[in-house]
């Protein structure tokens, strides 16, 4: 990512093709905080949206007891042993 940044900056440097006028700091930060691209825009509201799902359900299945189940079933192959469950046998 810093590559990309540094590209934007620095872009009336780089030959041929690759040029551009280049971006001054303060429009390179408007640009990547304040707008719908940049990252508290789409990106953030997704992931967020997202993330506020699994978390609520993952409440939801914690108060039924779901946790204990999946707990139960990791250990019940190895539960006997003196081994961790998270150890290959």
């Amino acid at each position: 990512m810093l590559g990309f940044l540094l590209y934007v900056y620095f872009g009336r440097y780089f030959p041929g093709v690759l040029s551009h006028k280049g971006y001054e700091v303060d429009r390179i930060v408007g640009h990547m905080y304040m707008t719908l691209e940049g990252i508290f825009g789409v990106p953030l509201s997704v992931s967020v949206s997202f993330v506020i799902l699994f978390v609520v359900y993952g409440t939801f299945m914690d108060a039924a007891g779901a946790g204990n189940f999946w707990l139960d079933l990791s250990l019940a192959p190895w539960g006997a042993r003196r081994r961790a469950p998270a150890v290959a046998p």
